[in-house]
């Protein structure tokens, strides 16, 4: 289990000052204010503030509302709000690490830091927010030695973090593995040849999903093809060039490639 510490920025809309407190656990609190707790995102990427908003439940008067991060198997403060005097509260959150944390919002009668020990008036259900950021797979190490990483120049536009194969042999088909171990959810990048390569040379571009092909394009020299795939739940992603002259060495690339993940 991650220690939320150092990853946790608060943005507090009344400037409260914030300190990470351990706080005892639901199993001794008798709840009993009903507390809502919904955050607008649940996929969120690295230093992007996203907001839980809720409600106290007949509440007559301004209460103050913590929210919690589970940390080995106990609760730590990471924000806190004061409500309106019906009950209603907005709290901004930024995490500087990717991974998926567990959430709940805790509901208590002063702002003053609870005790271990304090029990409070209300708890909302938990949820749960992943973190994710962009990489190049130029910077992966691939589940196979298919394919080279470095600058090639598409369309006029040069791309400093591509995946890309420079073919020595002539047609055939070249491939490169990466596991994405179910955790990443987009890929993009922009598809084409090197413009020093010969005119007239073309290469089809494949990218396969756990097996399943989800692009298949033919790119020529001189064309940028852009390429956006969501890759949720995806174990596996092949990126594959056909070569199609025997006659010319050249280069096909996937120019600046990457994926937005949580691991």
């Amino acid at each position: 289990m991650r220690v939320p510490s150092p990853r946790f920025v608060v943005t507090l809309v009344a400037g409260l000052a914030i300190f990470l407190v351990p706080v005892a656990t639901a199993a001794s609190a008798s709840a009993q204010m009903s507390v809502t707790a919904q955050p607008n995102k649940t996929l969120v990427q690295t230093d992007t503030s996203f907001h839980i908003t809720g409600s106290v439940l007949n509440a007559t008067a301004p209460l103050v509302v913590r929210l919690q991060a589970s940390v080995d198997k106990g609760w730590s403060n990471v924000g806190s709000r004061h409500t309106s005097a019906a009950g209603v509260y907005s709290i901004s959150l930024k995490e500087n690490h990717v991974g998926t944390d567990t959430f709940r919002v805790a509901v208590y009668q002063t702002a003053a830091a609870p005790l271990p020990t304090t029990v409070p008036l209300g708890v909302s259900p938990t949820f749960k927010v992943t973190i994710a950021s962009w990489t190049y797979l130029s910077t992966w190490k691939p589940m196979n030695r298919g394919g080279q990483t470095g600058q090639v120049e598409i369309n006029g536009v040069t791309y400093s973090s591509s995946v890309y194969y420079n073919d020595a042999n002539g047609a055939g088909h070249r491939y490169t593995e990466y596991a994405l171990k179910r955790h990443c959810y987009e890929l993009t990048g922009v598809l084409g040849l090197n413009d020093l390569d010969y005119a007239g040379t073309y290469g089809e571009f494949m990218v396969l999903t756990d097996g399943k092909t989800v692009l298949d394009a033919t790119v020529r020299v001189g064309q940028a093809r852009p390429m956006d795939l969501h890759v949720a739940g995806v174990l596996v992603l092949h990126l594959g060039w056909t070569f199609s002259d025997p006659y010319h060495r050249y280069t096909m690339a996937y120019g600046n490639a990457r994926v937005f993940c949580s691991f």
